[in-house]
């Protein structure tokens, strides 16, 4: 948290003495305890330095179906009841080699939510969660088709903490879901983003 508010103190400083990256991402991912895939999105705004380092702040949005939390007996399949949404806010580190093609890596750590990911399987019971910390991590490519232009594509691995059963769940009053089914205090996901990524001059 502390890495994620010196980002943050820097960015302003940071525009004022040189250029200011953004790039916007979109594509499909979310949490692995969904049956579904979701659209994911995700807009960044960084600095480089060196050539090679460029830390910057982070936005990812899962924007799936909301789902429901337990879906009955013979209430299920086709996608009924699923759900995969979530929102993180990151500080994130990236590194990357000089030149017009770039290969990247980044690790962003910071505050987010699993809304909810469930399946639409009969006697499913919901992951859901409340803000807490949240990690994204990744490895992509990028390629400057201008001086200041680039079009890339991104795999990243994400976690969520403070996850569990939906408030008020019961596996004695659900006897088609065990206990050791229950959702547990994290939950992990991807997303697989292609992105445009634009330098902004002093």
């Amino acid at each position: 948290m502390r890495a994620l508010l010196g980002i943050l103190l820097a960015l302003p400083a940071a525009a004022r003495g040189g250029d200011v990256r953004l790039e916007l991402g979109a594509g499909a991912g979310g949490a692995i305890d969904s049956s579904v895939l979701a659209p994911v999105l995700s807009v960044r705004a960084g600095m480089d330095f060196w050539e090679f380092f460029e830390p910057g702040l982070r936005v990812t949005g899962v924007l799936g179906p909301e789902g429901v939390d337990f879906i009955p007996g013979g209430q299920g399949g086709f996608g009924r009841g699923a759900g995969n949404r979530a929102w993180s806010f990151l500080g994130e580190v990236r590194f990357h080699n000089p030149g017009r093609f770039q290969g990247l890596f980044q690790l962003g750590v910071g505050v987010g939510r699993l809304v909810r990911a469930s399946t639409d399987v009969d006697e499913s019971v919901a992951t859901v969660g409340e803000v807490g910390l949240a990690t994204q991590a990744g490895v992509g490519f990028r390629a400057f088709i201008l001086p200041r232009l680039a079009l890339g594509l991104e795999l990243d691995v994400l976690n969520w903490r403070g996850t569990g059963p939906p408030p008020g769940f019961d596996p004695n009053r659900n006897p088609g879901v065990s206990s050791g089914l229950a959702p547990g205090p994290s939950a992990a996901g991807f997303c697989l983003c292609f992105s445009v990524a634009g330098e902004l001059a002093p």
